[in-house]
């Protein structure tokens, strides 16, 4: 068994995908502006669901972490991060945290805290 597990990769954690996620995206952003020019106006979507409602299933998360955005990336990985964020753009709709907002403020509830006095 142990030998099982040495060769085995462990799956990344699920803090583990959202930080690398959100670091392929923060890099696209800051190095890769000029190539992922039709893409800009997503990945911030993106960036702001991460920092304020982490909504992203697993699986976008994997996609988002899956192409790493050092500051040597190929043509050929470029190609694929577009074509991942195709995907999800796709998949989720350009406007997907409009609508999520749009909820979250119908869902507003309130807290009533109620204090009883007591007097023995």
């Amino acid at each position: 068994i142990k030998r099982y597990r040495e060769h085995t990769p462990m799956p990344l954690s699920e803090t583990s995908l959202f930080v690398k996620a959100e670091n392929n995206l923060r890099s696209a952003l800051e190095k890769y502006a000029a190539e992922l020019e039709d893409y800009l106006p997503f990945i911030r979507t993106l960036l702001r669901d991460l920092k304020e409602y982490q909504t992203l299933p697993k699986y976008s998360l994997r996609r988002l972490a899956a192409v790493e955005m050092d500051e040597k990336v190929s043509k050929k990985r470029l190609a694929r991060f577009k074509a991942e964020l195709d995907m999800l753009r796709k998949a989720l709709g350009e406007d997907y945290l409009e609508r999520i907002e749009q909820r979250v403020k119908e869902f507003r509830s309130e807290i009533i805290i109620a204090v009883e006095n007591v007097c023995s």
